[in-house]
């Protein structure tokens, strides 16, 4: 079996087992074919090799109509399987000033949390070298942006506020100038010692939740496919055995899409606390009230309803909750 895209022999690939998975043999049914590649039921190595096809699309005819496609495709695979060196390859060969860069550029962090040699050390290094690589003003703005999760999740604000102002000055989509405000406006709201949001929502079990309530809150944005977020269920886990239910509440709100993988891994993982699912949602009412626009982010909201810690880790979470319960 062959690639055969707008008459261009890309290469052979026999190895996608004896079954013709695809034949393209028009620019039309490409796009059913870069479908099929994230959604078919084949093993890793198959599903690199449909992404070493498309990048071959994509390096031999650059400006054709789907070429973009095969990119972003091809990039999105090597994210979900952390082929690093894939991504540095087509990173030194697409040109800096392609509008394409807003969308791949997406797929890179994705691509180091899931390799094991890479740090989030590695991935702001990268980010911040692309920042001023970079021509095309979406791309310069999706990556301040990517940059802003970041900072957010390490609890660098001075970088933070820095990277939000570049956004609000670049102007290039209005989305990432809201972010830009909203991570601003959060820090100086938001902080310790100013009142909580309150809100009252349903779990996933239909448990009602309300915030503030008698006991000390600890409010946890995550999901399942947020590497830095499942990095801290251990602690989250030791929280809740150490810590007396009547003193502490642990609420989870998940940015999943799909209600039954939260389930599936919550009974996977002997997760306890509370859910809430705000399917992947910037928009929801929660998430805007707590000026949520990347995860991990977690809120510690005493009896009174202020806030008293945020986007503690570890055993910095660990010693803040045993020191506020101690009071």
């Amino acid at each position: 079996m062959k690639f055969v895209l707008s008459g261009l022999l890309i290469l052979s690939i026999s190895q996608l087992y004896a079954q013709d998975y695809i034949e393209i043999t028009d620019t039309t049914s490409f796009k059913s074919v870069i479908d099929q590649s994230i959604s078919i039921d084949a093993g890793d190595s198959t599903q690199l090799i449909f992404a070493d096809a498309f990048w071959s699309y994509y390096e031999n005819q650059p400006d054709l109509k789907y070429s973009d496609w095969a990119l972003g495709t091809a990039f999105k695979i090597w994210g979900n399987f952390g082929d690093v060196e894939s991504i540095h390859n087509a990173m030194d060969q697409v040109a800096k000033d392609r509008e394409i860069w807003s969308y791949i550029v997406e797929f890179i962090p994705s691509a180091y949390f899931n390799n094991s040699g890479k740090s989030q050390e590695d991935i702001i290094k990268l980010l911040e070298n692309l920042s001023s690589e970079l021509t095309h003003p979406l791309a310069i703005s999706r990556v301040y942006w990517l940059l802003s999760i970041q900072y957010s999740s390490i609890n660098n604000q001075p970088k933070l506020i820095e990277v939000s102002q570049k956004m609000i000055n670049l102007n290039a989509i209005s989305v990432h100038v809201d972010i830009g405000l909203s991570h601003i406006r959060n820090l100086e709201s938001l902080q310790n010692g100013n009142i909580a949001p309150s809100f009252e929502e349903k779990s996933i079990n239909e448990k009602s939740i309300v915030v503030p309530s008698s006991k000390l809150i600890l409010l946890d944005f995550w999901a399942t496919w947020c590497s830095p977020c499942i990095e801290e269920i251990p602690t989250l886990k030791e929280i809740a055995t150490r810590f007396p239910p009547e003193q502490l509440e642990i609420i989870g709100v998940s940015w999943d899409i799909n209600r039954e993988v939260v389930e599936s891994f919550i009974e996977e993982n002997d997760i306890t606390w509370s859910q809430i699912l705000q399917n992947d949602n910037t928009d929801t009412e929660l998430n805007q009230k707590y000026g949520i626009v990347g995860i991990p982010a977690t809120f510690l909201i005493n009896s009174n309803g202020i806030i008293v810690a945020r986007d503690l880790r570890g055993e910095d979470l660990i010693n803040e909750i045993e020191r506020l319960l101690e009071k």
